[in-house]
């Protein structure tokens, strides 16, 4: 078995596995590009996950490898990735929240196979409640070196002079989560209004990049909604990256109906440097009193408006044109 003198190969093997499916998942980049990615793989939070190696990182490869599997191997990765993506949920709650985006991939093995995920964990969930709950009370909800909903909130309500009274934990988070809710909505309006809807959310099937971002989004959005998180957990944003860089910087001559409006290019770039500033300002929580949190907030709402516009929603599904970047690479 598996002893003390095991530890330092195991985790090795974990950074290792860790730093490989996000330089794979990555790919090719230019300088510009590279220079993000250095930014965010040698940022604080990602060297917190580094050093505590816990499972996150062992969950962020097995995650990045369901995409892969998307886009490698597309015919079985209509079973192969929701399954996978299963085994990371089953591993630790929270990567959960990511499953239903299979329902939206316009495959129906996907969409069948992500329904009995879902289904099976609900009866996973139902079958160690009790677990659940003595782990949820029992799990560190800290305020340092961290990012959530509830942080924010409740320091502006001390900034202002209101000493809630002690309550549940579960009833202060939900109070949190509604403001949360009434961004997205906001969000979703404004982005229907301002922005037409991507070339990516009209191709059948899904394409790998924006499956990879819309998981990234739904890890990222739910976390910050239902709980405080250490920063480790940021590693997830990792899997934004390829579409966001696809956005940001897209030739417009590639494909006619695949290039983005500058708006849509511009958002997408003040998103990617959000990301950055976000993964290294949570270290300076201290001296900036929390208020470290807005840029968790910031990267909510742009994360939220760019996922709420290229959720394949009511699009007419088209198959992707021969040529085009996402099928040549």
């Amino acid at each position: 078995g598996m002893g003390q003198a095991h530890t330092v190969p195991f985790a090795t093997a974990i950074i290792v596995a860790f730093l490989a499916t996000a330089m794979i998942l990555v790919g090719r980049v230019s300088l510009g590009q590279g220079i993000v990615v250095a930014a965010v793989l040698c940022s604080p939070a990602v060297m917190f996950a580094l050093e505590r190696v816990n499972m996150d990182v062992l969950l962020f490869s097995v995650v990045a490898g369901s995409v892969l599997v998307w886009r490698w191997w597309p015919r079985p990765a209509g079973v192969l990735s929701p399954v996978l993506y299963f085994v990371a949920a089953t591993a630790k709650i929270f990567p959960v929240v990511g499953l239903p985006v299979f329902l939206f991939t316009r495959r129906r093995d996907a969409v069948l196979t992500a329904t009995a995920a879902l289904v099976g964990f609900a009866v996973y969930a139902a079958a160690t409640l009790a677990d659940i709950r003595v782990v949820a009370g029992t799990a560190t909800q800290g305020q340092a070196y961290s990012y959530g909903a509830r942080i924010l909130l409740s320091r502006i309500v001390r900034l202002v002079g209101f000493q809630p009274e002690t309550g549940a934990s579960s009833a202060k988070q939900a109070l949190a989560i509604l403001p949360v809710l009434a961004l997205m909505g906001l969000l979703a309006l404004w982005a229907y209004r301002r922005f037409p809807r991507p070339a990516e959310a009209t191709y059948r099937p899904m394409p790998w990049r924006l499956l990879s971002f819309l998981l990234g989004t739904a890890i990222y959005l739910g976390t910050f909604a239902v709980a405080n998180n250490f920063d480790y957990r940021l590693i997830f944003l990792i899997l934004t990256l390829p579409q966001l860089f696809e956005w940001a910087s897209r030739d417009e001559a590639a494909t006619a109906d695949a290039a983005p409006t500058q708006e849509w290019q511009a958002l997408s770039a003040v998103t990617l440097g959000a990301i950055v500033i976000l993964v290294w300002i949570g270290s300076l929580w201290e001296p900036l009193g929390l208020f470290d949190e807005l840029a968790s907030w910031a990267v909510a709402g742009l994360l939220g408006a760019l996922a709420l516009r290229s959720l394949p929603i009511g699009a007419v599904a088209r198959p992707q044109p021969r040529g085009s970047v996402e099928t040549a690479r």
